[in-house]
């Protein structure tokens, strides 16, 4: 198996920290003695932002600085007291002044919790943040700027509230009971990959598998109407001009019955087929991988020779820089970007 390097990564980090260590570290040279004239008035200047650069057709997020916005809490264009789309529209320039040339919102879609990581419906609004019109006028707006956006894909769970849900708990005969994965008790050798908790919930005398907890029941991507419907909902709102996803819990959309929860080839397999699905018709289109894991698992992610998603979350990069960055081990951090290239 192949993957993309990224040196430029690497290298770009590293600079960051020799930058902040060297500001740090220097020292400022002795003031000059006052003088006894007043000081010229400094001339004023302009400054005027630097014109976007316009999105390339491939691999437009490889030198992109990414935003990520909580829509809720970010700008309450209307007074409601709940940020909105429309407020992110009006800061857009405050954006690009900062060099953001990529926007991550947070989950959008509606959803009956404040974090919206449990969807009720995979192709609309929070109500709260707005309308579809006013998704399709950001995005507008944020291309004049050069700036593209992603947002979260919740592949994984739905709401407990979903209409899917409500119906499949219903009993075994239920129209959508098989977009879930059910069983008459719980499969023992199931646990959470992390802590081992309970991830079986009762309902209606069966138990259905909820990994995060109850209120978010896994989806069964092996029923294949649900998993046209999702591929499907990808291009939807490639469509409406987004420019990709973060594929939230992207270790566990698949499970096997001995009990493998996590990091199955077949979660990654599926974004290659999503990717194909798609690249017609979106070919610069970003999937970027939520893997909470050590960076070797994290690298299957890339797929063979990149085909699954072109980027991912590195967790351990992360701590590694906070920990450089905080005089602990610099080794640590030299470790983890090698594993990156």
């Amino acid at each position: 198996m192949t993957r993309p390097a990224l040196p430029r990564l690497a290298a770009t980090l590293l600079a960051a920290l020799g930058l902040t260590a060297s500001a740090c570290g220097s020292t400022k040279p002795a003031p000059e003695a006052a003088s006894a004239e007043p000081p010229e008035k400094a001339p004023e200047v302009a400054l005027k932002p630097t014109p976007p650069a316009p999105l390339d057709a491939e691999g437009w997020w490889r030198d992109a600085v990414f935003y990520e916005i909580f829509v809720r809490s970010f700008q309450d264009s209307d007074g409601d007291g709940v940020g909105d789309l429309r407020g992110v529209t009006q800061r857009l320039d405050y954006l690009a002044d900062l060099g953001v040339k990529g926007i991550w919102l947070m989950p959008i879609q509606p959803s009956p919790s404040y974090h919206g990581y449990d969807v009720t419906d995979y192709r609309g609004v929070n109500p709260d943040y707005g309308t579809l019109a006013d998704l399709d006028a950001l995005v507008a707006a944020a291309k004049e700027r050069g700036i593209g956006i992603i947002t979260d894909f919740v592949l994984n769970h739905s709401s407990s509230e979903h209409p899917w849900f409500i119906d499949a708990r219903s009993g075994p005969g239920a129209t959508y009971r098989d977009y879930y994965t059910w069983a008459p008790a719980p499969i023992e050798t199931w646990h959470r990959p992390w802590d081992g908790a309970n991830v079986w919930h009762e309902a209606n005398g069966s138990y259905f598998y909820g990994l995060f907890w109850s209120g978010m029941p896994d989806l069964n991507l092996e029923n294949e109407a649900l998993s046209r419907y999702m591929v499907e909902s990808f291009a939807f709102w490639l469509d409406h001009g987004l420019a990709g996803f973060r594929v939230d819990a992207a270790r566990y959309l698949f499970e096997t019955r001995d009990g493998k929860l996590a990091d199955l080839p077949r979660s990654i397999d599926y974004i290659t087929q999503v990717r194909e699905a798609t690249r017609a018709a979106h070919p610069d289109a970003l999937y970027v991988a939520e893997a909470w894991t050590n960076e070797d698992t994290v690298a299957k992610y890339y797929g063979d020779g990149g085909d699954a998603y072109q980027l991912a979350f590195s967790f351990d990069l992360a701590g590694a820089m906070v920990s450089a960055a905080n005089g602990g081990s610099r080794s640590e951090l030299v470790e983890v970007l090698r594993k990156t290239e």
